[in-house]
């Protein structure tokens, strides 16, 4: 039991998953009447008890640990709307939740990103903003579903709504605001396949009751594969253009800058992919300093772009213009090494032929330790 619990709290996504698929088992055993409901509960009610002593436990370990000094001190590790406060925060992150839920009905209002971060998606200033509508659209759209599925006599609609609700709702916990989470979790694809299965059982189901009262033979096969061609095609498409964008960091990237230009951490991967050489029909080093220099007027406090200051102008030959980039990049926790074994091949080969080096880099190393007492050597 104990080793069950670990596991569980090792993933975020299968403790908010966990609930769905117990209420999911819990009606299929009752609709198969292999038992009845209260046995049913009675059978799976140790594994519902380790589930929440789980749940519980995750998010007391999430709240203390989260709010640690790494993520007061990078605040960049943060999602965009965690420093926002009453209503706005709360109107801010249903939006997040509308988002994730369009997303699975196959309606994405804001376009395919490996990253949504800091940025991406403004936050929603008031009520009466489209963005303020669509939000109360769902929830009344929830609301009415819930009250007309409760008021009629078999239980087996309102369970199925439960079912929905399991699956669309508590999966999609991690994105609504309550938890403190990384900024990879602000706009996640990777919720939204389990809340998925709400859309395709819904569709599935309007897709068998169309067929059913469509009596006519003639009428009903041709519309059956209309509407199959156009599923097949629809997800089809979309699933080869994902896995076509994350075959190749190039198409990942500039999908990623259409849908939000204005992401640092996208800009500077952008930048990445002009500035290597090795990527011969995308090298452009002009295009990558133009990149990198958008991604740090956006977000000063982002300190991964130091390091592609550095990367970009010392393949420009911009020494000068480098050094202050690079120890900078040195201070970074993200790019610390890779900005210290650049530091290592660059003054051994300058020091030789510049009598002033040795004076610049004294200067750049007091700079280092006034900033941090102990960085690396």
């Amino acid at each position: 039991t104990i080793l069950w619990i670990l596991g569980l709290l090792s993933s975020e996504t299968i403790v908010f998953q966990l609930p769905a698929v117990i209420i999911t088992i819990v009606y299929l055993r009752w609709k198969a009447r292999t038992l009845t409901f209260d046995g049913v509960l009675k059978k799976y009610e140790p594994l519902l008890q380790m589930w929440l002593i789980s749940t519980v436990g995750y998010v007391i370990l999430r709240f203390c640990l989260f709010r640690g000094a790494v993520v007061q001190r990078h605040q960049d590790l943060q999602p965009p709307f965690a420093h926002l406060e009453g209503f706005h925060r709360w109107r801010s992150y249903a939006y997040v939740m509308a988002i994730h839920i369009g997303k699975a009905f196959g309606v994405d209002p804001i376009g395919f990103a490996h990253d949504y971060s800091h940025g991406c998606i403004d936050s929603v200033e008031q009520w009466n903003e489209t963005r303020g509508w669509v939000i109360m659209a769902i929830v009344f759209s929830v609301l009415s579903s819930s009250f007309d599925l409760f008021d009629r006599q078999s239980p087996h609609p309102a369970f199925l709504w439960v079912i929905a609700l399991a699956w669309m709702g508590a999966t999609l916990l991690p994105v609504c605001g309550i938890l403190p989470v990384h900024h990879t979790t602000f706009i996640a694809d990777r919720f939204i396949v389990p809340a998925s299965i709400v859309p395709a059982l819904f569709f599935g189901n309007w897709f068998a009751g169309a067929l059913y009262y469509a009596k006519n033979w003639k009428i009903r096969a041709p519309f059956g594969l209309a509407i199959l061609w156009f599923l097949f095609i629809f997800w089809g498409g979309r699933v080869m253009d994902r896995a076509t964008h994350w075959t190749d960091h190039g198409l990942l990237f500039h999908q990623s800058y259409k849908s939000c230009p204005r992401s640092p951490k996208t800009l500077v991967q952008l930048s990445q992919i002009h500035s290597n050489s090795q990527r011969s029909h995308q090298y452009d080093l002009d295009r990558a300093l133009q990149l990198v220099e958008e991604a740090h007027d956006l977000n000063q406090a982002y300190c991964p772009v130091y390091f592609q200051f550095a990367h970009v102008l010392a393949q420009q030959r911009k020494y000068g213009e480098m050094e202050p980039h690079l120890t900078k990049a040195r201070l970074c926790p993200e790019t610390a090494g890779s900005a210290l074994d650049l530091w290592n091949q660059y003054w051994p080969a300058i020091l030789p032929t510049d009598p002033t080096a040795s004076d610049r880099q004294e200067q750049y190393l007091q700079w280092i330790h006034e900033q941090d007492p102990t960085p690396q050597q």
